[in-house]
């Protein structure tokens, strides 16, 4: 799960408007919609505030769920491409 849908989510879940997260975090709407849509990430001090407000480490709204499969994926093809290379260096 991305930060952008973390944001959304727990705006969702929770009840509550852009207008009334916007208004804890000290941004304005436009930047709420644009995190959600992933178009701009918060600041650390943003980032804060939302974890205060939703009551959560700053560290859940960072784990990137997404990230951890590219890093598996990555891997696994790392493994692949030494796997060839070591066939084309054979007799």
């Amino acid at each position: 799960m991305t930060l952008a849908e973390k944001i959304r989510g727990l705006r969702v879940k929770n009840g509550y408007s852009i207008s009334k997260l916007s208004r804890h975090v000290g941004v304005d709407r436009t930047s709420i919609y644009r995190w959600e849509e992933g178009m701009t990430t918060p600041t650390l001090a943003s980032l804060t505030l939302l974890a205060q407000f939703y009551g959560i480490d700053v560290k859940k709204l960072l784990e990137d769920d997404e990230l951890i499969d590219l890093r598996l994926l990555v891997k696994n093809l790392e493994e692949r491409v030494e796997k060839l290379e070591r066939k084309g260096e054979g007799p």
